[in-house]
């Protein structure tokens, strides 16, 4: 049985996906800062900080691949912090590239972003670019295979309010007007998590080796356009 450790899996995507491998009958390790409230019997965690280097050496020994979906994910944090940004997700990322390539990890599977297509994201862009290429350049400099995941906006249970479409529904809940900064006309390619995590372990195929996946909805909806599905919902 294959070994897998999914970082940053106490939160939205990573419990997913941990839950989609360990169905798929993976043996899952979930990583994270804190204990994860969606940890299963046949799940293991650690808790602890990708930036640290020494623990990452330990902590990644044994597996045969690691998903990494620990990050500063939140587009309207990382647009107010350039520097923390950097260090989680560029730093942080270093690190586990090194520990995974001094433990022999047959692949390194990263969790990206559509935004690395645009001029928007900000900071989170950004990181999300730079990572990319050192995960590619450790591949030709050192032989570290990688499969990279370009998510779409997700949407689905889990959620809090670092997802924009459960920020706008709280808004509702909590009886206030459903308000968004931007244009009516901005688009979103969105997909459910359930079938954005049954995705990505469909990657781990080897057919996806060395190679850029975007996992996303079919149809790109305006915000307008979401607004009204909204409206029909509720």
């Amino acid at each position: 049985m294959s070994k897998v450790l999914v970082t940053g899996g106490a939160g939205f995507l990573g419990s997913h996906i941990a839950d989609a491998l360990s169905d798929a009958g993976y043996e899952v390790t979930v990583m994270d800062v804190k204990r994860s409230s969606y940890l299963r019997s046949d799940q293991q965690m650690v808790i602890a900080d990708i930036r640290d280097r020494g623990v990452m050496l330990k902590e990644t020994m044994g597996f045969d691949y690691v998903y990494h979906l620990a990050a500063l994910a939140d587009l309207n944090v990382a647009r107010s912090k350039p520097y923390e940004t950097a260090e989680i997700n560029i730093l942080g990322t270093l690190s586990l590239l090194e520990a995974c390539l001094h433990n022999q990890v047959k692949r390194f599977i990263f969790g990206s972003s559509i935004y690395v297509y645009s001029q928007q994201g900000g900071f989170y862009r950004c990181s999300k670019q730079a990572c990319e290429n050192y995960i590619e350049e450790y591949f030709k400099r050192y032989g570290l295979e990688y499969t990279i995941l370009r998510f779409g906006s997700l949407y689905g249970i889990r959620s809090d309010e670092h997802n924009g479409v459960y920020r706008l529904l709280k808004q509702f809940m909590d009886g206030k007007p459903i308000f968004y900064h931007g244009s009516e006309n901005d688009k979103r390619e969105y997909i459910h998590v359930e079938d954005a995590a049954r995705l990505s372990v469909q990657a781990l195929d080897n057919s996806y080796i060395n190679k850029h996946l975007t996992l996303t909805g079919n149809d790109r909806l305006s915000i307008k356009e979401l607004f009204t599905i909204f409206s029909e919902i509720l």
